[in-house]
């Protein structure tokens, strides 16, 4: 349900749970891992789908080489929100 005002509209979407249904190792070394998004609030089994590609590094931590999104429920995205604010 959007929340309006003066300048801003915002929507409440409810908490998302990743769950990792499938893991695929590429032949460029990287892993991608099939990610379905759901809803316990909602009891939907999927909000969205997406697949995450990381490349394993020697130290045990990976690098994030790309995201892409496969499948989308009627609810669409959840908005994007940054995670760290840059120092301008």
């Amino acid at each position: 349900m959007p929340v309006f005002g003066d300048d801003l509209t915002t929507w409440h979407y409810p908490m998302c749970q990743p769950e990792v249904v499938k893991q695929v190792s590429n032949a460029d070394g990287t892993v991608t891992l099939t990610v379905r998004v759901f809803c316990p609030e909602l009891k939907t089994d999927r909000l969205f789908t997406h697949e995450v590609t990381v490349r394993p590094l020697a130290e045990g931590g990976f690098q994030y080489t790309g995201n892409r999104v496969t499948q989308v429920g009627s609810r669409g995205l959840p908005p994007a929100i940054p995670r760290f604010q840059l120092d301008g």
